[in-house]
């Protein structure tokens, strides 16, 4: 009889271990919390952002944000919680389930092409900055300024955020 509910016990929680990484596997957003002092349009909800269909890198997570449609990618050292949502309030038919990958922020930037619109957040900077990407290197990107090209090492930049109606 002992062993009998001991059993039971046992498939109980096999069962809910196989559930929970059910649920993990089909995850399909990331809940992030992120670090205090952040400009206030990242601060707007407590500093909460939903990625659907988000990318997990080596030093970044990528994803759409559910609420405003931005694409961001966002460095690992704003962000102060990461929960994974398996189906989001208001998801959308065919969002991808959380893709995981060896990238580097600098990697993904490098496949990228110029020109491109972009809000980015600077190391050391307490706002966002309105940058026109025109050249992309391995360590640095040329951003168009007024006077000439301004170069930013790749390192620097926290956060990406592109509005898709703004891409060009």
């Amino acid at each position: 009889m002992e062993f009998d509910d001991l059993f039971e016990d046992l498939e109980v929680r096999f069962g809910a271990m196989i559930a929970a990484a059910e649920t993990q596997r089909a995850a399909q957003a990331i809940d992030l919390r992120l670090a205090n002092g952040l400009p206030p349009e990242l601060a707007a909800n407590g500093g909460r952002i939903l990625l659907v269909s988000p990318q997990i890198g080596r030093d970044f997570v990528a994803g759409v944000d559910a609420g405003s449609g931005n694409w961001y990618a966002i460095r690992m050292e704003l962000i102060r919680e990461l929960r994974r949502v398996a189906h989001p309030a208001g998801a959308l038919q065919g969002m991808t389930a959380i893709t995981h990958t060896d990238l580097k922020l600098a990697d993904l930037m490098n496949d990228w092409l110029t020109p491109l619109r972009l809000k980015v957040l600077l190391l050391g900077e307490r706002q966002l900055t309105d940058l026109r990407l025109v050249a992309l290197g391995s360590r640095l990107v040329g951003a168009s300024q007024i006077d000439g090209t301004v170069e930013y090492p790749i390192e620097n930049f926290l956060l990406i955020r592109a509005n898709f109606a703004e891409l060009a």
